[in-house]
């Protein structure tokens, strides 16, 4: 732990600088967060917006994202040692309630709690992008204790536990997200901005395999590890009834690739954990149980098919078309499918319904919003 604090003073600030005007504060607290901010930076928006990093992606960024490092507040070597002397205090003598993450969290919460506070009349809102992690929802806390405007991001396909949702507004995908968003949460105000930093790669010098692609997710996010294993066990089953071969792709998170390793046994399989784009522009058919992917798919030419069991396939869960809940509704899926037509048929529609719910977003308009929101 020492070592860390250590490396991470070379990343900081000597002296805190003051925020002159009125700014925007962006939380960055992930790797989509950390590709939008990026992009912001690299626009030169400096004139209204600030980023303050997670500590664990503070390094990271410092190392490389030089434009978007020149932006970054909050990280001080005082507030550094304050931090350690605290989290060394509450070891002597714990505290009722601990800070989440421990030293980490506890140094997240300290930089954000201080900066907020001693800047909060210079500060028109706290932008965030996932809100129900711990440094997000701190930062959401916090700016509301200040009664400063707060936005959400959308980065992900919605699931339930988005929810409850504590900012006051949210930028999603597209107008689908909006209206869901909205008919769930009362009185909260989407805007449909697109999703950031995302963009249709070219892929059509790749060659295309009739080899399944199995995307996996991480356990204990929305379905808890022995059912999540459970439905990638009977997708895999299903594959091997039509195919020799299969791919499995680990979620960036995963928890689960052991067991699945160890399920396929000495059946044909690879792993893949390249590019993602060029990744479904090789597979003819793409698998999952409720991932974004599923959406991403048809736009490279991979059929999406969600394998989504009772009672977690809800509307809100939906991402295709081709949508089943049991081994039977995936096989009779699979025989539909070796009729040509029918594939081509599905791969449209499958277009149609990803781009209601994905839209590519556009970084310029997305700024442009927030200045003109926080005009009126």
């Amino acid at each position: 732990m020492l070592n860390k604090f250590i490396r991470l003073y070379n990343h900081v600030a000597i002296v805190e600088k003051q925020l002159t005007g009125q700014r925007h504060v962006v939380i960055i607290d992930g790797p989509s967060a950390i590709k939008i901010s990026r992009l912001l930076a690299d626009e030169d928006y400096s004139d209204a917006l600030t980023f303050i990093p997670s500590i664990h992606y503070l390094a990271q960024i410092a190392k490389d994202c030089p434009a978007l490092t020149q932006r970054l507040a909050g990280w001080t070597v005082l507030q550094l040692f304050k931090s350690l002397i605290h989290y060394i205090k509450n070891l002597v003598s714990p505290p009722v309630k601990n800070s989440s993450g421990g030293l980490t969290g506890l140094m997240n919460e300290q930089i954000l709690q201080h900066f907020i506070v001693s800047n909060q009349h210079s500060i028109a809102s706290v932008i965030v992008f996932n809100e129900r992690n711990p440094t997000p929802a701190f930062a959401i806390y916090q700016a509301k204790q200040c009664d400063i405007k707060t936005y959400c991001i959308q980065h992900g396909a919605v699931v339930e536990n988005y929810f409850p949702v504590n900012v006051d507004y949210y930028y999603t995908w597209t107008e689908f997200y909006s209206r869901l968003m909205e008919n769930r949460v009362k009185g909260l105000r989407c805007i449909n901005v697109g999703r950031l930093a995302y963009q249709i790669k070219t892929t059509d010098t790749i060659a295309r395999n009739e080899i399944p692609l199995i995307v996996l997710q991480p356990a204990n996010v929305s379905i808890d590890e022995a059912d999540l294993v459970e439905h990638f066990k009977k997708i895999i089953d299903v594959c091997y009834q039509f195919y020799q071969r299969i791919c499995i792709r680990p979620h960036p998170s995963d928890n689960i690739i052991a067991q699945i390793e160890a399920y396929i046994a000495g059946r044909e399989y690879s792993i893949d954990r390249g590019d993602m784009a060029t990744a479904l522009a090789q597979h003819e058919v793409t698998l999952s149980l409720y991932s974004t992917v599923l959406y991403e798919a048809p736009l490279y030419g991979s059929l999406p098919i969600q394998y989504l069991e009772s009672p977690f396939n809800k509307e809100l869960m939906h991402r295709c078309e081709l949508n089943t809940t049991n081994k039977s509704g995936l096989t009779s899926i699979f025989k539909q499918l070796t009729d040509p037509k029918e594939f081509t048929h599905q791969l449209e529609l499958a277009k149609q319904f990803a781009e209601q719910r994905m839209q590519s977003g556009n970084i310029h308009a997305f700024y442009q919003q927030i200045i003109d929101d926080n005009l009126h």
